[in-house]
């Protein structure tokens, strides 16, 4: 979470302006831990996937909100079908 310089409300990283006074948000590069996330094709891709898309989603997590937040919004995901929506669309050789 950012804050806006001219009247101090709170806003999402992504923000361009600010919705209470409409002050123009100047963009922030992105910033990442560990910006280099790679893959041991000779390994098991999707638990890699996996471990580094929470690994992005904890990061992100701990960027915009609160990283106390990281369980419910992690909860949230798996009751929500997006793991098993998302493996049925794999190509076969990634299951």
């Amino acid at each position: 979470m950012k804050r806006c310089p001219r009247c101090n409300t709170g806003l999402p990283i992504e923000a361009r302006f600010c919705w209470q006074c409409g002050a123009v948000q100047e963009e922030q590069a992105p910033h990442r831990k560990n910006a280099s996330y790679r893959v041991d094709l000779t390994g098991n891709l999707e638990a890699q996937l996996n471990e580094q898309f929470f690994q992005a989603l904890r990061e992100r997590i701990e960027k915009e909100h609160d990283s106390r937040l990281f369980p419910e919004f992690s909860e949230r995901l798996y009751t929500s079908g997006f793991r098993d929506a998302l493996s049925s669309g794999l190509p076969s050789w990634l299951n």
